[in-house]
This record gives structure tokens, C-alpha cells and sequence, in this order.
């Protein structure tokens, strides 16, 4: 059998996101720590992640920096108070596991560092704690839950009492596809909750609510692959969405998938786990592998916050990476062998349904996403995405265009929420909502239709032979608008827009979009923003409008 070397992987993108920051960066973070206490997670998974990587090997000449960190994170974590540290208390405790493993620490050290983490209070010390079960509590819970689990296992305390307050708030969650629903339903937030879940079960929890958690993560099995883009992203939608750590969460639930169900004896699909996270860390370590080291898919300047919401600066963002991908490592099973090929269908249309209103199609190595009810502060609705298979992913779009009121840093501002859609007027948002009138997935293409809220036009989108066709038609007789956005700047270089009679190439890095169309292609002067970066405004006008989009090598 061949033995996959995930666990390796996992460890160099650990060292990439700590390398990061630099050495004269993490002392002055600590420094900053010793005069102002532990104000937010960063710190605390900065700390448990330099050890982490001590004892596999990495930065041994900041082992004694690392160990004086730590001690100074664990004396200080039972006096910490509203400081998140619902978010990094296991990390420390899978720090303190492999520092016992390894021998990094002295008895008397891991003996004080055991004193202080079993003093730690939870219901004191966690931000948010429910008082009872019938409590409501978004995912802060499920990550107190791991936390307190970890700290039983390290046999610092029971967290019996504290689970069965907390896990019903997580359970009355779920939708029926087994996500989790956190407030407006962000798509990083479901994956990030589930995996906090999977901890309690991978370190052998057993309590009485141990077959509710698995049922929930069993039911979201299949959705966790289709979503899946070729390019080996998470799909867009809410916040904290686009940066590393997003994949590092995806490739986490799917190790734990693997490793679930090869026990089960579902060894094929398991095999089809261990590829979906294998392509998730291509994915991040594509994403540091030019040396630019953001933590958000862009390459604007880190104190800009270009993308970013007001609570995802780089120095909590970036290391959440190495906190994550460290899971991933924790639930791979490195026995697992990985499928060849396809590790879903090559083509399928697949809704999220019910809360997270998101449709993919897929036809071999173009993916597409659409949402079909936006949170317009994020998002819009219509097509957002377009991957192709190996091609930059901003290089078309890879995430929309929020409206006037966004939670992220855009500049300049959007007037209105757009993305690939058409409109009635050309300063108007994208629709409120879609209606899928059709899906087609007959071997030869895939296709949906679909109709906004107004029902004023219909549009259908088409993959076929590597090409995406669009087809809008107006449905009482009218002009309509369809949106083109044109990559323009990463934060870093421009891309090279030319404009010949009915088409259109944005080259970028050596890739080219192509969009053509029967009708003139007009561009306005305006830019548009989204997390990625800047684009051109481009539409197309007429009673039906025609348009494809083809990526050229």
C-alpha cells in the first residue's frame, strides 16, 4: 500500500505561516504580551504553534524562547479574563502533549505548566458560557467544548458538568444536511464548528451525546466534497471567508472523514477524503508559495486590512493557519490511501439548500458557484465564482462584489452588491434572490437556468468543452444589463486588459480569461472591489445577451 506523507505536508505549512511573522515579529508580540497580558487567541496559538514545531525539529534554536513562552502562557491563562480563550486552550494542551512527548520540557516545568492549565476556570474564563442547556450560543461553544475535552484528557479537570450545559446549544443547530447554521450562515463557520466537534470525538468522547454529533457530521459527507472548487478552495459566502485558514479547516473535517470511515471499513471513500484535503493543502501552500505570506488571498500591504473584516488582522489570522492545519495533522491517518482521480463526480449540479443557498455545477475542470440569497455586506447574489482547474482563481472571479454597506475593507467603496448577473439598469445591485428553474448534467454539459425574484429575465449558464456560455434573455422585450468583472490589480501587479471589437483577454501571470460575445463589450471607468482585489466594470446590453468565457493557457 502507498503511504501518503500528509502529516509532513501538514507540518511545512505550519513552518511557512510561523515564518510568517519573522523572528523579531514574535518577540515583540511577546514582549507586548508580558506588558499587557493575553489579550486575544493569536498570542496563545503563536506560542503553542512555535513549540509544536520545536519538537518536530523546525526553529531549534528558539527552543528556549519557546519554552519560557510557554510557561509564560500557561501562568497566566487561569488570570486571563475575556480574552477568547474559548479559541486556544487546546492549543496549548496539544502543545503541552507533544512537548511531554518529545522532552522539550522538564519535569518541574510540565509539572507547574499542569498546576496553572488545571486552575483555568471555564466558566470563568471563557467568554461565552451557557448557563443552562436551553441557552442559545453560537460556535464560541463548540470551541470551549474541544477545549475543556482537551483539558480532561490531559487530566487537568472533568468537563462532564461543562459539556452538557454547552453540546445541546451546538446540536439544536444543525440543518438537516448535517451544517452547522451560525448567525446568516457563513460557510467557514459550519466547517470551522464541525471540526470542533470532530476534536471531541477524536480524542474518545463518549457521552450521552457522542451518536448526535456523529449522525450531524455523517450527513454532511458527501456536501463537504462538492463544495469543494477544483482550484481546491472552500466556496465563498459570510465572513472571515478567503483566507488561508479557511482550507486548513476544510482539509481537517476531511481527515477526519478519512480516518472515520476507513474504521467503518469504507476504505474507498475514505480514499476520497484523503484526496480532498490533499488538494485543500495544494491549495494553501499555493497561496504562500510566491513568499508574499499574506493570510488573506491577496497580496495588499498586511496593514491595510484590503479584505479584511475589523477583527482578521494578519497577527490572529495568519498563525490560526498553522492552529488549524495542526488538526489536520492530528486526524490523518497517513494508512489511508488517497483515490486517483476524481474524488467527486466530474460533473454534477449540487445544492447546499435550506439556509446556505448555494448551488455548484461542475463539468471536469470548471466549477461554479452561485448564491442564490446573498448577505449583500459580503456577497451578492448570482455567480460568483468561475475556477478553472489550474488557472489563478481571481483570474475570472473567485468571490462577488459587496454592496455599499460591506463588513470588509474594500476600496474603493461598491455602490451595490454585483457579481456575474444581469440587471435591469446598469447602477443597479444584483437581484435579492434566484429562483433554479432547471438543472442539466447529461454527459455532454452542465447547465442551470435561473430567474430572479422579479422574474423581469432568466439566465442560463452553460459548461461545456472547458468553456462557460451565458445566455440572458429579457422577458418583456426590455434591455438588460449583464455584469462583467475584469481582474485588474492583486494588491501587488496589474494584470494586462485588452479590448479587440466583441471580446475582451485579461492576462495574468501567464493565464488568460477570455470573454467574447456577439454584442459590443463595454467598459466603464469605475473600479469594483471585493476581497481579492480590483476589477474593471465591463457589461454587455440587450434584449438577450450572449456571452462566453473561455481560459487559455
Amino acid at each position: 500500500m502507498k503511504v501518503s506523507n500528509s502529516k509532513d505536508r501538514y507540518i511545512q505549512v505550519m513552518q511557512a505561516a510561523l515564518e510568517a511573522y519573522g523572528e523579531e515579529r514574535v518577540l515583540c508580540l511577546y514582549e507586548k504580551a508580558k506588558k499587557e497580558g493575553i489579550t486575544e487567541q493569536g498570542f496563545p496559538r503563536l506560542v503553542s504553534d512555535l513549540v509544536i514545531l520545536v519538537c518536530h525539529g523546525k526553529n531549534l534554536h528558539l527552543a528556549p524562547l519557546a519554552v519560557e513562552m510557554f510557561e509564560f502562557c500557561c501562568r497566566k491563562m487561569p488570570e486571563t479574563v475575556k480574552a477568547s480563550s474559548d479559541f486556544s486552550v487546546k492549543e496549548l494542551i496539544f502543545a503541552l502533549k507533544e512537548s511531554e512527548t518529545c522532552g522539550l520540557l522538564s519535569p518541574d516545568v510540565i509539572s507547574d505548566c499542569r498546576l496553572n492549565l488545571s486552575k483555568f476556570n471555564p466558566y470563568v474564563n471563557y467568554d461565552r458560557v451557557c448557563t443552562s442547556p436551553e441557552d442559545k450560543m453560537n460556535n464560541w461553544a463548540a470551541y470551549n467544548c474541544a477545549s475543556e475535552f482537551m483539558r480532561e484528557k490531559a487530566g487537568l479537570c472533568s468537563s462532564e458538568a461543562f459539556l452538557k450545559l454547552q453540546l445541546p446549544s451546538q446540536l439544536r443547530v444543525f440543518d438537516k444536511n448535517g451544517m452547522y447554521r451560525d448567525p446568516h450562515n457563513p460557510i467557514l463557520y459550519d466547517l470551522a464548528s464541525r471540526v470542533q466537534l470532530a476534536v471531541l470525538l477524536w480524542a474518545g468522547y463518549d457521552g450521552e451525546f457522542r451518536r448526535e454529533i456523529e449522525e450531524n457530521l455523517e450527513k454532511s459527507e458527501e456536501l463537504t466534497l462538492e463544495m469543494l472548487s477544483v482550484n481546491g478552495e472552500i466556496p465563498f459566502g459570510g465572513r472571515s471567508n478567503q483566507f488561508l485558514f479557511n482550507e486548513a479547516y476544510y482539509a481537517a473535517i476531511c481527515e477526519f472523514y478519512a480516518s472515520y470511515e476507513n474504521r467503518r471499513g469504507n476504505k474507498e471513500k475514505a480514499g476520497r477524503f484523503k484526496a480532498a484535503a490533499a488538494l485543500a493543502c495544494d491549495s494553501i501552500l499555493f497561496g504562500l508559495s510566491d513568499g508574499n505570506y499574506s493570510h488573506i488571498r491577496n497580496c495588499f500591504p498586511r496593514d491595510s486590512k484590503f479584505g479584511c473584516e475589523s477583527y482578521a488582522y494578519f497577527d490572529k489570522y495568519m498563525i490560526s493557519l498553522a492552529s488549524f492545519i495542526y488538526i489536520a495533522y492530528l486526524f490523518s491517518d497517513d494508512t489511508v490511501e488517497s483515490s486517483k482521480g476524481h474524488f467527486v463526480s466530474p460533473e454534477y449540479a449540487s445544492r447546499l439548500g435550506g439556509d446556505f443557498h448555494k448551488l455548484f455545477l461542475r463539468k471536469d475542470d470548471v466549477f461554479l458557484e452561485f448564491d442564490l440569497a446573498a448577505d449583500c455586506r459580503y456577497d451578492a447574489s448570482g455567480l460568483g465564482r468561475v475556477h478553472c482547474q489550474g488557472f489563478p482563481s481571481a483570474l475570472c472571479l473567485s468571490v462577488p462584489f459587496p454592496g455599499a454597506e460591506a463588513k470588509y475593507v474594500t476600496e474603493p467603496q461598491n455602490r451595490e452588491a454585483l457579481c456575474l448577473c444581469a440587471t435591469k439598469t446598469l447602477d443597479g445591485g444584483s437581484p435579492s434572490e434566484y429562483t433554479v428553474v432547471s438543472e442539466t448534467c447529461d454527459g455532454e454539459k452542465a447547465a442551470v437556468v435561473l430567474r430572479p425574484d422579479t422574474g423581469e429575465w432568466s439566465e442560463t449558464y452553460t459548461v461545456q468543452n472547458g468553456d462557460v456560455k451565458i445566455h440572458c434573455e429579457s422577458a418583456d422585450g426590455s434591455d438588460i444589463y449583464y455584469h462583467l468583472p475584469l481582474f485588474d490589480f492583486d494588491g501587488r501587479q496589474h494584470t494586462e486588459i485588452t479590448q479587440n471589437e466583441n471580446s475582451l483577454d485579461v492576462r495574468y501571470e501567464g493565464f488568460t480569461c477570455r470573454y467574447s460575445s456577439s454584442s459590443e463589450i463595454a467598459v466603464l471607468p469605475d473600479l469594483l472591489a471585493n476581497r481579492n482585489g480590483l476589477y474593471r466594470h465591463a457589461y454587455v446590453r440587450g434584449k438577450t445577451v450572449d456571452v462566453r468565457i473561455r481560459f487559455i493557457k
